[in-house]
């Protein structure tokens, strides 16, 4: 079976932003989703008791006590079931960032990871704050360095973590780092691939189009260009960008292949042995987007005896 769809790679000017998307203009084809590699299989496991099948493949689809499996990252985009296990996906992602970058600097920049505390508490509409995390966390980011400018900072690299996003002193911090950045001419780049949490990224989100703003999003703004920042689609249905990493103003920007890292996070993670995609995700989300994973899943399964 082939699966297509039709894109093509477009900039939408708005408000003093840009937003780089996906617009139906021409057509691609994608068929690797059928390759044995990456169908999925269900195996003989029994579910917890009192579990149904459920979300990911209707209760006719599926025989129950049955484990629906991929090897491989089944999604052409964002897998949301990863979001459960984001301290660890959250940590493969940062080491892989960094290497991808790292190659493609010229030898006076240096990419190296760093680390920041954060603690996790929400804050409800009475002012109470309730621990969700039994231990402060620690998330790491990405910083490049001018070795020629005596290591100053010139790019920071954020993949959010939940405690970022959610009301109270974790998001308080990050916005106050994020706001750092930008006044010192640091460019900031965020990348969003959690549902859950609050509105975070520098854009604001009413001058985000609909496209680039859900599920996920990514924001790129430039030290040099503060009041411009560029958004990118984010999705699971289409692969995760290559998003434009800034250096110094006047330098070719650096490649960064989000998909690419993110689809060896799961298969170093060995994640095809933890995930059973017969139980839906974590988290709210879109009856369109139910719908559609569930189909598509449905769709890409070999079931076997």
């Amino acid at each position: 079976m082939e699966w297509e769809f039709h894109s093509r790679f477009a900039n939408w000017g708005f408000g003093g932003s840009s937003c780089f998307g996906f617009e139906k203009l021409s057509k691609l084809h994608y068929t690797g989703f059928t390759s044995p590699s990456l169908e999925g299989t269900l195996e003989r496991t029994p579910l917890p008791k009192g579990v149904e099948p459920d979300k990911a493949i209707s209760a006719e689809q599926q025989p129950r006590g049955m484990r629906l499996k991929f090897s491989k990252n089944p999604f052409p985009g964002m897998n949301p079931w990863l979001e459960e296990f984001w301290r660890d996906i959250h940590t493969s992602l940062i080491t892989y960032a960094r290497d991808a970058i790292q190659r493609q600097l010229p030898a006076d920049l240096v990419a190296r990871v760093e680390e920041y505390l954060a603690v996790d508490e929400s804050t409800d509409g009475n002012n109470v704050r309730s621990r969700r995390q039994a231990e402060p966390q620690t998330p790491r980011f990405i910083e490049i360095v001018d070795l020629r400018a005596g290591r100053r900072v010139i790019a920071a690299i954020e993949f959010l973590s939940l405690a970022n996003k959610l009301e109270g002193i974790g998001k308080s911090q990050y916005v106050r780092k994020q706001t750092d950045f930008l006044s010192s001419g640091v460019s900031l780049v965020e990348i969003d691939l959690i549902r859950q949490g609050g509105w975070v990224v520098a854009v604001e989100k009413g001058n985000c189009p609909t496209e680039c703003s859900m599920p996920y999003r990514i924001c790129v703004t430039r030290g040099f260009e503060p009041d411009i920042s560029e958004v990118y689609l984010a999705s699971y249905r289409h692969p995760l960008p290559q998003v434009r990493i800034p250096l110094r103003q006047g330098e070719p920007d650096v490649l960064l292949p989000v998909q690419s890292i993110l689809d060896d996070a799961y298969v170093n993670g060995r994640y095809g042995n933890l995930i059973d995609y017969s139980r839906g995700p974590d988290g709210p989300m879109e009856q369109v987007d139910e719908t559609w994973i569930r189909d598509f899943l449905s769709s890409n399964a070999q079931r076997e005896a």
